[in-house]
């Protein structure tokens, strides 16, 4: 590498700093952009750093498709609420999925409140869909009968 000058030191410190940003979610680029966050600067091995030691990792591109492609064959909203309590127990798990399947995220999300729409997304519509058509194929059968 080459001599530590303040110029140097200063392009180090923008690097670090635009990794950083690179790694924050869309909601959290919002919140510091919005001024609702600050960057501060932390002594290595703060508590911080240990609880993320204790996270479990973010879940893998496969492991988001696969779950969407289970939660779009399950028929309850049960099964759905177990599947994401099981396997995508953290906020930023659920938002990432939530993302992959191209949901509104929001930085006041709740854990919740991303569990219910992907639920709703994912299982709601097509048990609200069912629930619609057989109502019709009802009233159309009442109809015809009545002819």
């Amino acid at each position: 590498m080459g001599e530590a000058t303040p110029k140097n030191d200063a392009v180090a410190v923008i690097r670090l700093v635009a990794e950083f940003v690179q790694e924050l979610s869309s909601s959290q680029l919002d919140d510091l952009l919005t001024g609702r966050s600050k960057l501060a600067i932390k002594p290595a091995g703060s508590g911080s750093e240990r609880g993320a030691q204790r996270r479990k990792p973010a879940p893998s591109k496969e492991e988001i498709r696969t779950a969407l492609d289970r939660l779009y064959s399950i028929q309850s909203r049960e099964e759905g609420e177990k599947l994401l309590e099981e396997r995508f127990s953290s906020r930023a798990a659920l938002e990432a999925l939530a993302r992959y399947a191209d949901l509104p995220v929001q930085s006041r999300d709740t854990v919740q409140s991303l569990r219910n729409r992907i639920i709703e997304s994912t299982i709601g519509y097509r048990l609200r869909s069912r629930a619609i058509q057989g109502r019709a194929d009802t009233a159309q059968r009442t109809q015809s009968t009545d002819a």
